[in-house]
């Protein structure tokens, strides 16, 4: 693992298994019976997909998170994440069965937010 670009840009890794992953989730969302639009997915159909999100997604913000780790200044390690996790929603947003994951991500690249203030603030005083 190498440290993130200078950009602070999502690492190219993430981006290829984002592809892949949008890829399977095209198929699986496919193979999904057709619903009616204004019937919510059902909650076992999330949940077949999960796992897949997990083993694909885990592994890969992980390695996010050691990069980010090998930047000195706060500031660039919260940038970092927030960009990684833009990635990641980005690639899954639009799939029903994903929502509960993008609710995780959220919450997640909002303690990343919140470290920019405190960081801002701090840098201000």
């Amino acid at each position: 693992t190498q440290p993130p670009a200078a950009g602070l840009s999502a690492p190219s890794q993430l981006r290829d298994a984002l592809t892949t992953l949008r890829e399977v989730m095209a198929v699986f969302s496919s193979s999904l019976l057709e619903v009616d639009s204004t019937t919510p997915l059902p909650e076992s159909r999330e949940g077949e997909f999960q796992p897949v999100l997990d083993a694909a997604l885990d592994p890969a913000l992980s390695m996010c998170e050691k990069m980010a780790e090998m930047r000195p200044a706060a500031w660039d390690r919260a940038v970092f994440g927030i960009n990684c996790i833009e990635a990641v929603l980005t690639a899954i947003e639009g799939f029903e069965f994903t929502a509960a994951k993008m609710v995780s991500l959220e919450a997640e690249e909002e303690k990343h937010v919140e470290s920019l203030t405190s960081e801002h603030v701090r840098l201000d005083l």
